[in-house]
């Protein structure tokens, strides 16, 4: 019979030839089951503890809606984002080929959650003929820019070669000032702008809010 040389059972003396007797050996393979379950359950627990909530991801929406040609549809739509808080970063409303539905193009950040409930309750209202939003899809965007530079005489050329860089227009060239006509998405218009200040002081800068349409056979139906 193998004599018991350690009081205590620890793992790494749990074997025969380690001088463990056969009940001992025993005991001592429960007392260590018997611990890996207990740490088991406590890291789980621990997960459970220790997981944070996650938090709601605020995100960029762009979503076109066509909208019946009646007096307070514009601020019916807009009503909806300012009673959850979120506010809408811009705004363009103009005419569709059909004379009596317009196309408005609002963007706003905001959870998907949030923007999805906001988006069905859009779809209720009676002036709301049809909408998309453009995050969950292919969409190409883009935005118009006037920007008016307050430019030295001897760097007015300079700007203007890195205007043309980026494909921008100079439509209006005097003494001291400058104005550029640049069209893209919102980050190349803030790419724009960041380089183009960095030899003139901006005067005026108007930005005409983002158009967006869908790819390929996304479309916005006139009729239901």
């Amino acid at each position: 019979m193998l004599r018991c040389t350690e009081p205590r059972i620890l793992m790494k003396f749990l074997s025969p030839d380690k001088g463990f007797c056969a009940r001992c050996l025993a005991r001592g393979q429960r007392a260590v089951a018997d611990e890996s379950n207990r740490q088991l359950d406590f890291r789980r627990a621990e997960s459970y503890v220790r997981a944070p909530f996650l938090p709601l991801v605020a995100m960029r929406h762009i979503i076109s809606v066509l909208l019946a040609n009646e007096a307070g549809a514009l601020s019916r739509v807009a009503g909806l984002f300012s009673a959850r808080g979120y506010n809408i970063e811009s705004l363009t409303v103009a005419p569709t080929q059909t004379p009596s539905v317009s196309r408005l193009t609002l963007t706003t950040t905001g959870s998907d959650e949030v923007i999805a409930q906001i988006n069905k309750q859009l779809k209720k209202l009676v002036d709301v003929v049809d909408l998309a939003d453009w995050t969950v899809g292919g969409h190409i965007e883009r935005e118009i820019l006037l920007l008016k530079l307050n430019v030295a005489a001897e760097d007015v050329e300079s700007i203007a070669a890195r205007a043309d860089k980026y494909g921008a227009l100079v439509l209006d060239d005097s003494a001291q000032s400058l104005t550029l006509e640049f069209t893209g998405t919102g980050s190349e218009l803030d790419d724009f702008v960041a380089d183009m200040t960095r030899s003139g002081q901006i005067l005026e800068m108007v930005r005409s809010g983002v158009s967006a349409i869908g790819c390929g056979n996304q479309t916005l139906k006139l009729h239901g």
